[in-house]
């Protein structure tokens, strides 16, 4: 999985395109999407690819490395899918970070076609995209 979303950032010929976010952007897609994996309680080879493909264009720019940040999301993913709560506070966070409307539409869309990669969406991923567009009052 670690690799699989390393990819996200990076092309195959390392070279990096502008994507236009900010790294605070480019964070806060990756912690959502991880937390999007989680909402049905497992990962899914067709979400990785669905990640891989859609946000591949992205450029990371920070001091920690890609993988620390990964696997610190995916901790954090893990342990606030646990609560209604804490994802609930864990969701205002990244909608504060997507800045703006337009950024929280293209997470939600993100969310969706990672959701529905494997051609079905169960009641707890249909739950979590709602909550996702309620949190980011987008509905």
């Amino acid at each position: 999985m670690i690799n699989a979303i390393r990819k996200l950032f990076f092309s195959n010929e390392g070279v990096v395109e502008p994507d236009h976010l900010d790294q605070g952007q480019r964070e806060a897609l990756i912690d959502l999407l991880l937390l999007a994996t989680y909402s049905d309680s497992h990962e899914d080879q067709n979400e990785t690819t669905t990640l891989e493909k859609t946000t591949e264009r992205f450029n990371w720019q920070s001091d920690v490395s890609i993988d620390t940040y990964i696997e610190k999301s995916r901790s954090q993913a893990i342990e606030v899918s646990e609560s209604n709560d804490s994802r609930k506070q864990f969701l205002e966070n990244i909608s504060v970070r997507l800045k703006d409307k337009e950024g929280r539409y293209r997470a939600l869309r993100l969310c969706n076609v990672l959701l529905y990669s494997d051609a079905t969406l169960i009641g707890s991923e249909v739950d979590f995209i709602q909550e996702v567009a309620r949190v980011f009052e987008l509905k």
